[in-house]
């Protein structure tokens, strides 16, 4: 890969979330926090969506016996494959062996003779690309400590001489492209750091972890509410105790800062999948049998189901086996809060208590749960439950020898645009356990929102020029990287009024490329109103102005900006030439 190409690579994955709403000259004058949500996520033009039922869908199956080894000689008789529960019919079924993992273990279970390729031998295996992902933004400092020297044992004893393995970060402070130098692959881990962009909990009196404040906004577990609560009141005497909930109670605790701590960590999930995405898009593009390696601490993936189905498409198109390693090792947790937690808790309340005990082990899988969806959706293994984190990556680096590549057209089922649960089988069953993809998503039927949605994606795809309502675009250089300004009168917009305030939605999405017309960055901004009526009136007579950063190098960029308002799916889209030097 050419140097320039490498750098283009990582000024793609710096993905920084950075939103300044100018709403006013004078700061007193800003809209409340209640009346202005606001969220950013890393952001690529997606594929074209064409407007039907899913055709096919494929599903790559790797089945292990009780020694976990794949098991050869399975047939298409041998497979049953269900949609929602419903039993499908196979349209396609094929054998794939990868001459670089171990070999298949013909096991006395074996239903027929293979017709997998016998594996290469040792001076036939060609070059083995392995993407180690250290995920710097959802790690602590001891689980990232542990998972870099566990790399590092890995390299020195287990790497064999016609690999290439290149390094990444979630964060992308720095990343090494595919080879096969240990010195730079070693330099590189010793350079990893910690850089968290939320807490997974809070501090002080009131204790919130970032899984129960997911709990609690998205109506999950009554008893999370409760325990906040009981902690809450625990803590009324001081002015923490009144701010964790929103201005109304409980019932709007999204407003308050149980909505905060989720949305943050909601937040860095989805750019730590879109580095994700990333890296697996850069390691398709290798020759040869292709893993990526994610160690992480673990991170909360949940509502970002569209996200994750996004990235194992691909891996299942590109044929990249993805796995994940859990760097915080054998799950042992104590009886109540950490030492320095109970210095500012003092004396749990029994209803905080009881929930803290009952919620550990499920958070600490739904802190996998994102991993173990990519592993066992591409045919990979997660590694969890386990210190011994150097076999981990031993293990996780291999590509099983034999994969199923199964497809089927769904049968009985109408399009929902939510998550269609898989379910793979195998018949005679010999205790096998079978890592298959989990789930799709189906496009959802046409409405304004999912057409705007297209729309912005068509525009933004398209480089179109599109003015409906009179946005304005500056561009200039911040740095090493674009400063993006986008004005909107908010006067030409379609505010609805429910509930005493004025709502709408605005979706800001700015994208970079190259002069050769690829696509090098890009980032989305969301921003609900609901806005008092002195706050619209002030925001009429003065407009919006929206502040974004897309970070990159020096060259010449085509910019392109879409912004598009849900109430009357109208949209502007714009572009302009920038000059980085």
């Amino acid at each position: 890969m050419h140097c320039d190409q490498r750098k283009r690579h990582r000024w793609h994955l710096l993905l920084v979330p950075l939103l300044v709403v100018c709403a006013a000259p004078v700061m007193a004058q800003r809209p409340g926090r209640d009346e202005v949500r606001i969220s950013t996520r890393a952001y690529r033009p997606p594929p074209a969506i064409i407007r039907a039922n899913v055709a096919s869908v494929e599903v790559d199956a790797v089945v292990r016996d009780g020694h976990g080894e794949p098991v050869a000689g399975l047939l298409r008789d041998n497979f049953r494959v269900y949609d929602e529960g419903r039993l499908q019919k196979l349209t396609g079924f094929m054998v794939a062996a990868s001459p670089a993992g171990g070999a298949a273990t013909p096991t006395t279970a074996t239903l027929a003779k293979s017709t997998a390729t016998p594996p290469a031998g040792p001076a036939q295996r060609p070059p083995r690309y392995l993407a180690l992902f250290f995920d710097d933004v959802n790690s602590g400092t001891g689980d990232l400590s542990h998972a870099r020297d566990a790399a590092k044992l890995f390299l020195t004893r287990a790497l064999r001489g016609n690999d290439r393995v290149a390094i990444f970060t979630a964060s992308s402070s720095h990343s090494v492209g595919f080879t096969h130098d240990r010195s730079r692959l070693l330099a590189a881990l010793g350079a990893l750091s910690p850089h968290p962009r939320a807490a997974r909990s809070s501090t002080g009196c009131v204790h919130m972890t970032a899984y129960q404040a997911y709990l609690i906004v998205n109506h999950l577990d009554p008893a999370a509410l409760a325990a906040a609560e009981a902690n809450t009141k625990a803590c009324a005497q001081t002015s923490e105790g009144a701010a964790i909930f929103g201005a109304n109670g409980p019932a709007e605790s999204e407003g308050g800062a149980i909505g905060s701590i989720w949305l943050q960590a909601r937040a860095a999930s989805q750019a730590t999948l879109a580095a994700i995405q990333d890296v697996d898009d850069y390691l398709a593009r290798q020759p040869g049998p292709r893993v990526l390696v994610i160690a992480s601490g673990g991170f909360l993936g949940q509502t970002l189901e569209a996200q994750q189905d996004q990235i194992i498409q691909e891996a299942l198109r590109q044929r990249v086996t993805i796995d994940g390693l859990d760097a915080s090792g054998l799950y042992a947790s104590g009886p109540g809060l950490a030492l320095d937690q109970q210095a500012d808790v003092g004396v749990a309340p029994l209803a905080m208590f009881e929930f803290d005990e009952e919620s550990k082990m499920p958070e600490h899988e739904a802190m996998d749960a994102a991993m173990a969806n990519l592993a066992q959706s591409t045919g990979g293994l997660l590694f969890q439950n386990n210190n011994d984190l150097a076999l981990g990556f031993e293990r996780l680096g291999l590509v099983a020898s034999v994969t199923y590549r199964l497809s089927f057209a769904p049968a009985g089922l109408v399009p929902d645009g939510k998550l269609h649960r898989l379910r793979v089988k195998v018949e005679p069953d010999h205790g096998y356990t079978i890592e298959a993809r989990r789930g799709y998503f189906d496009p959802p039927p046409e409405t304004p929102a999912v057409k705007l949605r297209e729309a912005i994606n068509a525009a933004a795809r398209g480089h179109a020029e599109v003015r409906q309502f009179g946005a304005s675009l500056k561009a200039s250089q911040n740095g090493s990287g674009v400063a993006v300004a986008i004005q909107v009168d908010l006067a030409e917009l379609d505010f609805q009024r429910e509930k005493g305030r004025e709502r709408n939605r605005l979706i800001f999405t700015a994208e970079l490329y190259a002069s050769d017309g690829k696509f090098v960055t890009g980032k989305q901004a969301e921003m609900d109103f609901a806005l008092r009526s002195k706050s619209w009136q002030m925001l009429r007579r003065k407009g919006l102005v929206v502040h974004l950063s897309l970070p990159t190098g020096t060259g010449r960029y085509t910019l392109c900006v879409v912004v598009a308002a849900e109430n009357g799916g109208r949209l502007d889209a714009m572009s302009q030439p920038v000059v980085i030097r």
